[in-house]
């Protein structure tokens, strides 16, 4: 299974336009192996997000969104704290 889910990490990260993004928000950190990763991805598309994946180190950590600006970010990143109350805004 996390080979598959590697293999199409891959592929979306190819396919994955930034237009000069600074900030993105982090949603959820997940064990390279756990059958929750392809689940989260599978909920955030059908609400209308664009989620992508980046490993680190034993982990896969999901985030979404491409903000210019800080504040873009933040009325997004209020809108996600119902959800995943940890999550938080990454400079990229």
């Amino acid at each position: 299974l996390l080979s598959i889910i590697n293999k199409n990490i891959e592929k979306k990260e190819k396919n994955v336009t930034i237009k000069n993004s600074k900030y993105t928000i982090q949603l959820a950190t997940y064990k390279k192996n756990s059958p929750h990763i392809k689940e989260e991805v599978s909920k955030l598309k059908q609400k209308g997000y664009v989620p992508f994946m980046m490993e680190s180190g034993e982990y896969v950590v999901v985030y979404t969104g491409d903000f210019i600006d800080k504040i873009e970010a933040q009325a997004q990143l209020n809108k996600l704290k119902r959800t995943y109350k940890d999550c938080l805004i990454k400079k990229i």
